[in-house]
């Protein structure tokens, strides 16, 4: 009897010391992952080149990069999960026109992150304080590409001196049905999101990608230089996804009528020759939607181009502008020899 129960006791001391161990080695693992993604992260920002220059903008450094001179500023506006090197093709011929900044918004490529909450109206205002104390004034010109597109038209509403705008493949205002049928985020997703964005605090994403990553997956190139499995990007993206959502299905702002060139994909999102999906069709109509902001829209198809026009087509982006530059100075002759 008494051997029976020192077995028992031995039985359960030995689970009791399995179950410690492995909650200090989850603990540990978990202190461990922790560590090594805040050095990754630094590491990372280490390797990123500074462009331009760092400002900061309610108490966290942004990262803005200004070319060129004259007026009206173009103001390059990137898209969902994008920094300033979407722009690559772009900044360079625009810069031998006028001058043109692009920016990287806060938690992408060189931008801090910001604890201010998410919303439009702080991303629009962060926009117009960088600009201020970079000393951009003056017109401008808004370049949005997808995401950038809805953006910067929201960000027009604070910048009265915006005399024209280009939208590439910009995301549209969409109703109600259609934001429902193509947009709506199940509970579960909610849930994988936010575990996701827990996981990548302790480098699980990170680790992840090394021994699951399919060598065969290509990522859109307009994705940005730092690492999309680091904590400091899947943060951003979070909060960048929340504030696009939060506007997608709101109504259009007033633009004043001001000119407006709508450049749009002629083929499928990733132009890999796939048939376009039903999502793409509905982009389609959502493009010749975007043409009702203003009577003074135009509208260009880049048939050779898939979602990235930046970087399939840049000549029509480049020219887009330079139309637009044209007629701002056309109507200042106009209105001296009035």
């Amino acid at each position: 009897m008494a051997m029976q129960e020192n077995t028992t006791d031995g039985c359960a001391n030995m689970k009791k010391k399995v179950f410690l161990g492995a909650c200090s080695l989850v603990l540990f693992l978990l202190v461990a992952g922790y560590v090594f993604e805040r050095w990754a992260v630094r590491s990372e920002l280490e390797t990123l080149k500074i462009k331009g220059k760092l400002i900061k903008v309610d108490g966290a450094s942004m990262h803005i990069q200004c070319l060129g001179s004259g007026n009206p500023t173009v103001i390059l506006e990137s898209g969902l999960g994008s920094d300033m090197t979407s722009w690559d093709n772009i900044i360079d011929p625009v810069s031998k026109m006028t001058r043109v900044c692009r920016y990287d918004r806060s938690g992408y490529g060189l931008s801090e992150g910001n604890p201010s909450e998410a919303t439009i109206e702080n991303q629009s205002h962060r926009l117009k304080e960088l600009l201020n104390a970079a000393g951009i004034k003056g017109p401008k010109i808004l370049v949005g590409h997808s995401a950038g597109g809805l953006y910067a038209r929201h960000f027009a509403t604070l910048e009265l001196g915006v005399v024209g705008m280009v939208l590439v493949d910009s995301s549209a205002s969409l109703s109600k049905k259609d934001f429902e049928k193509f947009f709506t985020i199940p509970i579960s997703s909610q849930i994988k999101g936010r575990l996701k964005l827990i996981a990548s605090k302790f480098a699980l994403i990170r680790v992840k990608n090394w021994f699951l990553s399919n060598p065969t997956d290509t990522q859109p190139k307009w994705y940005p230089e730092q690492s999309i499995f680091s904590s400091r990007y899947i943060e951003a993206l979070f909060q960048d996804e929340n504030i696009y959502l939060s506007v997608l299905s709101t109504p259009e702002p007033d633009l004043h009528n001001i000119p407006i060139v709508v450049i749009s994909r002629g083929n499928d999102f990733m132009n890999n020759g796939s048939k376009k999906s039903e999502f793409d069709i509905a982009w389609d109509g959502w493009q010749k939607q975007l043409l009702n902001l203003s009577s003074h829209s135009s509208h260009v198809i880049a048939e050779e181009s898939g979602h990235g026009i930046q970087d399939d087509q840049p000549e029509l982006i480049v020219d887009a502008i330079k139309n637009i530059l044209e007629g701002v100075s056309s109507r200042k002759i106009k209105n001296v020899n009035s």
